[in-house]
């Protein structure tokens, strides 16, 4: 007999959450034992689903949940005005109210083994999320779980109110086990039943994207690349101040921006005011990161916080060196898989990194060289299987 799973999700625009679901769903869709439902809030992006995966219907109140005030305007001044009032009530008191309301007029999800809240809601006064509370209160499911992808002490999430959620999910599945560490030191309560469940990642995918226009880089200078959303908490700026000063040293390199984002132009800006513009170069966003992986020579990954970045496992794919500041899953992801170097979180501590792995590019062959196996999803899909199935794992 199959078994009736749902996802729930915000979005599926560009992201490592976003990524991470994706690859499990192409893991698990031709499975004859599975049939598989899923719910995304915003579905701008939807097409990336693979036919033969049932998309539910969305109201255009989930939408409001998901999607920022000025695109829902252009779609509508009635429900920009819905939204404004949802925002206030968000800000003024909490965003479970706002998910209070727009649930009243959804209707009961019935007759599920299980459903998985597969992303962890914004910070508890801004008016992003709701896949838990939704999985929670308008889905009856034999096993709720729910996917934790942040550093819970850090990432603005770290409540009474999100404790009290986390309880009620019968399997907390984090994407580390520095991520369950961390969960685990501020919710205790959930210690039984909280199991790692690592993230999958599509190499066919990679294999297939790398050959596509692959980037060819400058080989005279080091080549180092960094693939993440330009927002303050992955610490870009703090790596332009640490690269400007390997710069002014005589160091020679080119850093490779890939990804966009709020804090895109406060970078640009930077570059210029350090005269950096040949030696850092920013793309944007891309469908494709891939082909910038194959020719580069290290991953610069400076984040304030993480939890699993993506990242991580298509640099061990690539064979490309790791250069990152310690968070959560950095000595399970880098450390342990002997990928790189891990400094601690300060952006001196990732100046005198960088200028190590410089001084010595025999490292970085060395990691590049090593004798490794092949990644694979064995163990991502086993602990997959164990949340649906109800075992403890």
């Amino acid at each position: 007999m199959k078994k009736k799973v749902l996802f729930v999700m915000p979005n599926l625009e560009n992201g490592g959450i976003q990524s991470a679901f994706l690859n499990l769903i192409n893991e698990i869709k031709d499975n004859p034992k599975l049939d598989i439902d899923v719910l995304i809030f915003d579905t701008d992006d939807a097409q990336k689903l693979p036919d033969n995966i049932n998309l539910l219907p969305a109201s255009k109140g989930l939408r409001l949940l998901t999607t920022n005030q000025k695109t829902i305007e252009n779609e509508s001044k009635l429900l920009g005005f819905v939204r404004l009032v949802l925002g206030g009530i968000t800000k003024l008191i909490a965003d479970y109210l706002a998910y209070d309301l727009v649930f009243l007029f959804e209707k009961k999800l019935t007759g599920y083994d299980a459903a998985i809240s597969f992303s962890q809601s914004g910070t508890n006064h801004s008016l992003y999320g709701g896949m838990n509370e939704f999985v929670l209160s308008k889905v009856d499911a034999k096993i709720k779980a729910t996917v934790l992808h942040c550093d819970y002490s850090l990432c603005g999430i770290d409540t009474i109110y999100s404790s009290e959620v986390y309880q009620h999910f019968d399997k907390v599945c984090a994407v580390s086990e520095g991520v369950r560490d961390v969960f685990l030191s501020r919710v205790p309560e959930c210690r039984d039943k909280t199991y790692v469940l690592h993230n999958c990642q599509d190499f066919c995918k990679m294999a297939e994207l790398s050959a596509v226009d692959t980037v060819e880089y400058e080989r005279n200078v080091i080549n180092i690349l960094t693939v993440a959303r330009v927002s303050k908490e992955k610490g870009h700026l703090r790596a332009l101040d640490a690269l400007y000063r390997l710069k002014e040293e005589g160091f020679k390199f080119c850093w490779h921006v890939v990804g966009g984002g709020d804090g895109i132009q406060e970078l640009a800006a930077k570059v210029e005011e350090y005269n950096m513009s040949r030696n850092v170069i920013l793309y944007g966003d891309t469908d494709n990161p891939y082909r910038y992986y194959v020719n580069a020579d290290m991953l610069l990954v400076p984040s304030y916080h993480e939890a699993a970045p993506m990242v991580f496992g298509e640099a061990e794919y690539f064979r490309i060196p790791i250069v990152a500041t310690k968070t959560t899953s950095t000595e399970e992801l880098v450390t342990d898989r002997n990928m790189g170097i891990v400094t601690e979180n300060t952006g001196e501590a990732l100046y005198t990194g960088l200028r190590y792995m410089m001084e010595n590019p025999n490292i970085i062959m060395q990691i590049k060289n090593l004798d490794r196996e092949m990644p694979s999803n064995k163990q991502a899909l086993e602990e997959f299987y164990k949340v649906i199935e109800g075992e403890n794992q």
